[in-house]
């Protein structure tokens, strides 16, 4: 035998109609719960106690779907198919809290220094590096997330750097040819492997003088992988002869980072 649907309710059970209204009032229809077996309502809750209907929760309108492709910011156990939100090298990412904004934004990283100061550089050893070093020669120009310590930059953030660099400077002594490259902390290791401590094969530039009365410039660029900590400077070899110096009038140097 089937169940017949009735309403249950304060002036229930009755036979469920859904025209059926109250006799001392035509404009308000009897609600409550009916079953036919099932409990059922009428109207979607309101209040903490009110009963949930299975087309509340399908529709979206109260409780949203667990088994969504939500993107999150952290991982939770209610939730069955979410993606975390991350970020990769490189970028930032801020998270304002309830009901405020998540920031993506472009961690740069950059420095550079310059000179305008003679520096007199003595290269004692044919064919051995020096550092372009002198007393308060070189100055800071814009950091983030570098810092300058006189002569060298240093990289905060570990990634694929792009180095740019030029000096101008004169020797003194005629037919003299002087290499000039990229010293990666401070070492004198003649090209290393890449991005590693010593003067870089990469981005290196060259002097010839051949009077002595000629002032020259040079430069270079390289794109090196540095590890976090790593220190950025110039250096210079004469390949002709020892114990000259050259006078570097006028420096530059850049690091930016361009990737992870």
């Amino acid at each position: 035998m089937a169940l017949k649907e009735v309403w249950i309710g304060s002036v229930g059970p009755f036979v469920y109609d859904d025209d059926d209204v109250y006799a001392d009032d035509p404009t308000i229809k009897h609600m409550g719960i009916r079953t036919d077996g099932f409990i059922r309502t009428a109207l979607a809750p309101v209040l903490g106690g009110d009963v949930l209907r299975k087309d509340d929760v399908g529709a979206g309108q109260l409780v949203a779907p667990v088994d969504a492709s939500y993107v999150v910011i952290a991982l939770s156990g209610s939730l069955d198919a979410e993606r975390r939100l991350q970020v990769g090298t490189g970028l930032t990412l801020t998270d304002g809290g309830a009901n405020g904004d998540i920031t993506i934004d472009l961690a740069l990283s950059y420095g550079s220094m310059y000179s305008i100061t003679d520096m007199a550089i003595t290269m004692t050893t044919q064919n051995v590096w020096y550092e372009i070093d002198a007393a308060a020669a070189w100055v800071t120009g814009k950091l983030n997330n570098c810092t300058f310590t006189d002569p060298y930059i240093t990289v905060t953030n570990a990634g694929t750097y792009l180095i740019t660099w030029n000096i101008g400077g004169r020797i003194g002594t005629a037919n003299q040819v002087v290499r000039c490259g990229i010293m990666i902390d401070r070492t004198v290791t003649d090209n290393p492997t890449h991005g590693l401590p010593g003067v870089q094969g990469e981005g290196r530039g060259v002097f010839e003088f051949l009077n002595a009365a000629r002032r020259l410039n040079t430069g270079g660029s390289a794109i090196l992988t540095l590890a976090a900590g790593r220190t950025v400077s110039l250096a210079v070899r004469n390949l002709t002869s020892a114990a000259k110096v050259l006078t570097v009038g006028v420096g530059n140097l850049k690091v930016v980072r361009i990737g992870g």
